[in-house]
């Protein structure tokens, strides 16, 4: 969960140059899309587009653009309701993330350990 500082949609369309190779602070972001196990909570329930980005930062010149993310395990999307953003109450030029989980599939179910 975190702000990469980086756009997503241009790091996606720097990876198809012919000798793409990711900079330091694309690592991460590499690792995290191309991980078998990670999800991109945001596009669970929203439809992402070029159009329509789910932009979560605002610079000093008024350019949006999406920063912001939550990855999680792929075991834990069936556990999710929700995954949005809003306007946080103090100054900050980000939206703040979120992800909601059903909690009670989490916690309250006996472990496969005790099962056994």
């Amino acid at each position: 969960m975190g702000d990469f500082n980086i756009n997503y949609h241009k790091f996606l369309e720097s990876q198809r140059k012919p000798n793409y190779k990711p900079n330091p602070k694309q690592r991460l972001l590499h690792f995290l899309t191309y991980s078998d196990n990670l999800v991109d909570t945001i596009p669970l329930y929203h439809d992402i587009t070029k159009d329509n980005p789910f932009n979560t930062h605002k610079n000093n010149s008024g350019a949006n653009t999406r920063l912001d993310y939550i990855w999680i395990s792929q075991d834990l999307v069936n556990e999710t309701y929700t995954s949005d953003q809003f306007n946080p109450q103090y100054k900050t030029d980000h939206m703040v993330v979120y992800v909601e989980f059903w909690a009670n599939n989490i916690f309250k179910l006996p472990s496969h350990a005790k099962q056994q």
